[in-house]
């Protein structure tokens, strides 16, 4: 975490969602084939702590910004099966499930 820091610096501080303030969060690439065991090339093999928390974190976020009724926007990665993406494995493949958003989400 330490070297993360270093080679790109990160603000951490508390966020209050509240008053007059209009915002959103942005949440990329939580799709089976990245967040769901066996779900695809990238995806993990075997069920993951830290994956399990990062998707209760996520939950908690976008339900506290939906019910503020704030923006949740989520980007979705997808490649063309034709398009090679050295050195990862063909991945997210328009409409397979593999690409679609994590079910929980």
């Amino acid at each position: 975490m330490d070297l993360l820091k270093t080679e790109l610096p990160v603000n951490e501080e508390a966020f209050v969602i509240g008053g007059n303030l209009r915002t959103g969060v942005i949440m990329v690439d939580i799709i089976n084939g990245f967040y769901i065991v066996g779900a695809g090339n990238l995806a993990p093999r075997r069920p993951d702590k830290k994956l399990l928390k990062m998707g209760e974190e996520l939950m908690r976020l976008s339900r506290a910004f939906y019910n503020k009724k704030l923006h949740v926007f989520s980007f979705l990665d997808t490649h063309h099966i034709d398009v090679p993406k050295p050195p990862y494995p063909s991945h997210c493949i328009p409409s397979t499930h593999e690409a679609n958003l994590a079910p929980k989400l």
